[in-house]
């Protein structure tokens, strides 16, 4: 699965962005399952795609909530192999 298609199912856009030398890379409005919580987990990386690379390791076979806190919560579980295209 791509970074693309977790995007399609969750019906999230990618969030990108630049902080001094150093890029950051989000779903926005989703967070991991961490036991009984939700955490937030972002992509660090000093390129666009080592970030996206970074973000696909940190929800790679997690299960994601879109929404977290509202009542449209959405759950996802994600496959353990994700790329960033």
């Amino acid at each position: 699965m791509t970074l693309t298609e977790v995007g399609i199912i969750t019906g999230e856009l990618l969030e990108i962005k630049k902080v001094k030398n150093s890029f950051h890379v989000c779903f926005p409005r989703a967070e991991v399952k961490d036991g009984a919580f939700t955490i937030g987990v972002y992509g660090h990386g000093n390129t666009k795609i080592k970030a996206k690379k970074d973000y696909c390791k940190q929800i790679a076979g997690k299960r994601i909530v879109v929404n977290p806190y509202s009542q449209n919560r959405e759950e996802f579980s994600l496959p353990l192999n994700i790329t960033y295209k």
